[in-house]
């Protein structure tokens, strides 16, 4: 097994994990998802905007829309219990290690 293999199949396993432990007063599922969705992409806008009140250009490494749909990237979205885009974050599995993206 690669280790980008392995290291998908762990991320998957945690993502999975923590959808488990949030169960609290409300459901929120977190699933493996493309990024390309309208509400997704509505969040990374979201985001994106923050970031540039907060960082300079240079010091801002996000990954466009093109990069988070690359075979290695592993990108999830938390929905709420109406499904509703709440969240996302993706791995960029690398050969020797992992980069997390998008919080």
């Amino acid at each position: 097994m690669s280790i980008a293999h392995y290291w998908h199949r762990k991320a998957v396993q945690m993502i999975n994990m923590r959808a488990i432990n949030s169960i609290k007063s409300e459901i929120m599922r977190i699933a493996i998802e493309l990024p390309n969705q309208a509400e997704v992409v509505a969040l990374i806008t979201e985001l994106d905007a923050y970031q540039d009140t907060l960082y300079p250009p240079e010091s801002r490494h996000a990954l466009d829309l093109t990069s988070l749909m690359q075979p290695n990237v592993v990108f999830a979205v938390a929905r709420d219990s109406e499904q509703h885009a709440v969240g996302c974050g993706a791995v960029v599995l690398n050969s020797e290690f992992g980069e997390l993206k998008r919080m």
